[in-house]
């Protein structure tokens, strides 16, 4: 949002005048959660963007890197929902958000606004997954692990019957 605080010059009763100050707030954009291995599903929600621009592309890491989302501004802001790509390295990355204006009938044209927040990859967790997850004594199941060290020669499965 932008805001203009007026300048009054003249005789305000001949004592003398006032006068204000122009400020802007910068774009800004957060994200949740802001940490999690690839492929976590991610929300951004963005605002004060210029209420005349039209839209967002949101990128990882460079404004020429990976395309995560493309969103409409609505009065200066914006939300999106995107999944981070299976390939993103772990550790420190930034999603940036970069305006955009019409151009022609296309909402393409970056305005030059731009917010960032940052996101970190974590190496992901282990995990076992049963199929069926219930069933009556002596069922078939089909157990798939994930995640695991590469280094794993095999896994152990122990049932607990309690």
């Amino acid at each position: 949002m932008r805001a203009r605080i007026g300048c009054l010059l003249g005789a305000i009763a001949r004592v003398g005048f006032v006068c204000g100050a122009t400020f802007a707030q910068e774009a800004s954009i957060t994200l949740d959660p802001t940490s999690g291995p690839a492929e976590t599903e991610l929300m951004a929600g963005g605002t004060d963007f210029t209420e005349t621009s039209c839209g967002v592309d949101l990128y990882l890491d460079a404004t020429d890197g990976t395309l995560l989302a493309k969103a409409q501004l609505e009065q200066g802001a914006f939300s999106a929902t995107f999944v981070v790509p299976t390939d993103a390295t772990v550790g420190e990355h930034t999603v940036i958000a970069v305006g955009l204006d019409l151009d022609g009938d296309d909402c393409s044209m970056p305005s030059g606004e731009q917010a960032s927040a940052p996101f970190t990859v974590e190496e992901p967790q282990p995990m076992l997954t049963l199929d069926p997850a219930t069933g009556p004594p002596a069922s078939l199941f089909f157990a798939r692990g994930e995640f695991f060290d590469d280094d794993s020669c095999g896994v152990d499965l122990y049932l607990d019957w309690a």
